[in-house]
């Protein structure tokens, strides 16, 4: 049987969780040349063949083909998901059916992940205690990048992969290297005055930070070597 195979989405924002993805994929709905699906999530790649993941979802190779039937030819079309970084099933469906689309991951400082991702978490809790963040293997596992960067570097060729600092997106810098990377035009500027699923901040102890940062050191020293970057300012405790 002939595998179907697909030429659409032209670029994929794979996530990660808690990385401005929400806010990513408002902002490039803006772009003229962009096509965006408008439901965010749909993360067909993450759940080929799974109808138990629910009566709406997209599951099979047909369903998410036929999304872009309409779509113009002369559209860039993409799609944003916040999980498909962090999941191997993800990057192997990937592979399979559209081995030469481009790839773009958001990269947040991981201490300020975790405790945006607890906030969001216990958003009903008036008085929180930082130190139940260490309990959550899951939560804190999440800001465990370089593992699935090494992924996604072996299954993929690097030229058509982009990593992009969360800080990059909140400043809007972003914009003018993302727009050429995926061959639209690069001087469009989105609406970025509006942020999504920003989670409420709260006085979090010095202590705290320093231990999610040694939590993680060890894999921030292997992301700066595997991508070549400073990320020095992330094992400081200036966060969030």
């Amino acid at each position: 049987m002939t595998m179907t195979t697909i030429n659409k989405p032209d670029f994929i924002v794979l996530g990660g969780h808690k990385c401005g993805t929400s806010s990513l994929h408002f902002y490039l709905q803006q772009h003229p040349e962009i096509y965006i699906y408008p439901k965010k999530g749909i993360d067909f790649f993450n759940r080929e063949g799974n109808r138990e993941t629910g009566e709406n979802c997209i599951t099979t190779i047909a369903e998410y083909k036929k999304l872009y039937d309409q779509v113009p030819n002369e559209m860039v079309v993409g799609e944003v998901s916040s999980v498909y970084f962090q999941s191997i099933r993800a990057c192997q469906t990937i592979k399979k059916y559209l081995s030469h689309v481009k790839l773009i991951a958001i990269l947040r400082n991981p201490v300020d992940r975790a405790l945006s991702n607890f906030n969001i978490k216990h958003n009903n809790v008036n008085h929180r205690n930082y130190q139940e963040i260490f309990d959550d293997h899951k939560l804190l596992c999440r800001g465990l990048y370089s593992q699935f960067i090494n992924l996604y570097l072996k299954e993929f060729d690097k030229y058509i992969i982009r990593f992009y600092l969360f800080e990059e997106l909140k400043k809007e810098t972003l914009f003018p290297s993302f727009f050429d990377f995926i061959g639209v035009n690069s001087s469009f500027k989105p609406d970025c005055s509006s942020i999504l699923n920003e989670s409420q901040k709260k006085e979090i102890s010095v202590q705290i930070k320093l231990k999610l940062i040694d939590f993680y050191k060890d894999d921030i020293l292997k992301i700066q070597d595997m991508l070549n970057i400073d990320l020095s300012n992330w094992l400081t405790a200036n966060t969030y």
